[in-house]
């Protein structure tokens, strides 16, 4: 979710990652969930934000790997369902 002016979206990801929050682990428990804890900013925050070192080493590098690959499979996921929407022979397309 962009822009975030206030890192409200920040505070989220950070608040999933400080509890360990299983439920952002898996993308049918992420999806819905606020938009601010699936996106690419989300993603980008695992990947390369503060605590981002862990990924090489430890800490709750597993919880950090399982959060954004659920985050992967919740965007693939959305991008898939756009593309049915709008493919031929969807409701979309007749509109």
């Amino acid at each position: 979710y962009w822009p975030d002016p206030k890192g409200l979206g920040l505070k989220q990801v950070r608040e999933a990652l400080a509890n360990e929050d299983e439920t952002v682990t898996a993308a049918q428990t992420l999806a819905p969930k606020s938009v601010a804890l699936q996106g690419l900013p989300a993603l980008e925050e695992l990947l390369y934000g503060d605590g981002a070192d862990t990924l090489a080493k430890g800490g709750n590098a597993a919880f950090r790997c399982r959060f954004a690959a659920s985050i992967a499979a919740n965007v693939d996921n959305i991008a898939k369902e756009v593309v049915e929407g709008w493919s031929d022979g969807a409701p979309f397309t007749k509109v």
